[in-house]
């Protein structure tokens, strides 16, 4: 038969299921309610099923794939396609032949096609394309482990319903891999196909699929398909153009999906991922924000990835890092501020020593000068006295001091009763004046020479215990008793 007896044919078939749809209104015992859309396969129409009780959606072939040879394969793909049972594929119910044709029953979906959501909500969140992307690649690889492949991915081909999406036309893009239409041009969605259903080989794989998600990912991410132009340039493109990345065309694109969606569209099978499995673990990586395999990540992108995976112990760590910086700056602030005041202290502590000194100082002169200042005994003992805890903390010469003026005092005293109570004073300073400096020779050259001036026999047993300890210091200092 010629192609335009073909034709011919065709289009008496055509007009002959139209005739009778219009008349009988139902395909098999299927009863239309209205038409849903239309294809280059065929029709789809809303319809009642009375055995069931059910609202189904009918797909009725069109008039070339009417044809034996296609009727054939549609029954072999429907039974395949019938065992698919996924919460994001559409379930096919029956198929069979009827006076207007072949088709195939399915489940009705109540809402819009990605392609028509796209027309109103371009561009998409990521949120909701990442999801959209990750429910279709798990249809995929189910199907794909049930050696399905469906060959016409496209936007027109996803239902939504409630926000999830379904793939429908399983296999039915499988019909025409190995012919033409009637008019000559390859079947399927020109925009969508991989380059290797263009071919000769036509080497139809789980890849063509990987292509397939890829081109309706950048559809999604772009608004427009990878190529666009006439046939001839669309076939031309898939072949041998490179497709313009994303992010050109749309910068709120990350550079991973990017990256995933240019993987998927790889001319070459080879260099596409292998099969739905690594696309899903990738997007999967991408949504859990870890680092993806489409592309190399520096430590930086890994370092990023890793703190937003990774926020509320990243936030909590930073809490305790402030918290601990926070602590020792306080702590330093507060040393600081102790040790400033310890300064001031210490300077208001020098100024009343050196007042303290310079009141000594005076006294001890006026003693040192003794009996020739104006000054009375009983007046520089009194002072004395009134001073004793701050001589104290000069150590054993203002006692020496103190001691020798009790010495002098006691020489000009004519009672030897007096003289003896102001050299027992005076040995009593110059012993304390030893403990406080017990090396200072002076003190122990003093002592010996006011013991010596005491007629009690117990005052010259310390004379003598005050020379021999004299003599020790002297022989540690390297002197020998002559």
């Amino acid at each position: 038969m010629s192609d335009s007896q073909d034709d011919l044919s065709n289009i008496r078939l055509l007009l002959e299921q139209q005739k009778l749809l219009k008349l009988n209104n139902t395909i098999d015992r299927y009863e239309v309610i209205d038409e849903l859309g239309a294809g280059g396969m065929g029709k789809v129409y809303k319809a009642y099923d009375p055995n069931l009780e059910r609202v189904v959606a009918v797909k009725l072939m069109s008039a070339n794939v009417n044809r034996e040879d296609y009727a054939l394969r549609m029954n072999k793909e429907a039974l395949a396609t019938a065992r698919l049972q996924h919460p994001h594929i559409v379930t096919i119910f029956d198929f069979g032949h009827s006076p207007l044709g072949s088709f195939i029953v399915m489940e009705y979906i109540k809402g819009e096609n990605l392609e028509s959501y796209l027309r109103t909500h371009f561009p998409l969140p990521e949120s909701l394309y990442l999801d959209l992307f990750i429910k279709m690649a798990e249809a995929l690889a189910y199907a794909h482990r049930e050696e399905i492949i469906h060959r016409d991915l496209k936007p027109g081909n996803i239902m939504l319903e409630n926000g999830e999406p379904k793939l429908v036309d399983f296999g039915l893009a499988k019909l025409m891999d190995a012919s033409t239409t009637s008019s000559g041009v390859i079947a399927g969605t020109p925009h969508y196909m991989a380059p290797e259903q263009l071919g000769e080989s036509r080497l139809i794989n789980q890849k063509t699929d990987v292509y397939g998600l890829g081109a309706l990912m950048y559809q999604v991410l772009t608004g427009e398909p990878p190529f666009k132009g006439t046939l001839l340039e669309i076939y031309q493109a898939i072949v041998k153009k490179k497709v313009i990345p994303p992010r050109r065309l749309n910068r709120k694109v990350s550079k991973e999906i990017e990256a995933i969606c240019l993987k998927c569209l790889e001319k070459k099978p080879a260099r596409r991922y292998q099969s739905m499995k690594p696309l899903l673990d990738d997007l999967k990586r991408y949504q859990a924000q870890r680092p993806i395999l489409a592309t190399n990540h520096s430590l930086w992108d890994i370092s990023i990835k890793w703190l937003g995976r990774n926020q509320h112990f990243f936030l909590h760590l930073l809490l305790i890092v402030m918290f601990v910086g926070f602590s020792i700056t306080l702590y330093t602030r507060h040393q600081k501020l102790e040790k400033q005041a310890l300064q001031i202290k210490k300077k208001q502590a020098s100024k009343h020593h050196d007042s303290q000194w310079l009141k000594l100082e005076a006294l001890f002169q006026k003693i040192s000068s003794w009996p020739q200042s104006n000054l009375s005994s009983d007046t520089i003992e009194k002072q004395l006295e009134e001073h004793d805890q701050t001589i104290s903390s000069y150590q054993g010469i203002l006692y020496q001091q103190w001691a020798w003026f009790l010495v002098k005092r006691s020489f000009l005293e004519h009672n030897k009763e007096t003289q003896e109570k102001y050299l027992e004073q005076a040995l009593k300073k110059f012993n304390h004046a030893i403990q406080l400096s017990p090396y200072d020779q002076s003190s122990y050259v003093f002592a010996y020479f006011a013991a010596a001036q005491h007629s009690d026999p117990k005052m010259r047993e310390y004379q003598r215990q005050t020379q021999r300890k004299f003599l020790e210091i002297l022989k540690t200092r390297g002197f020998e008793k002559k």
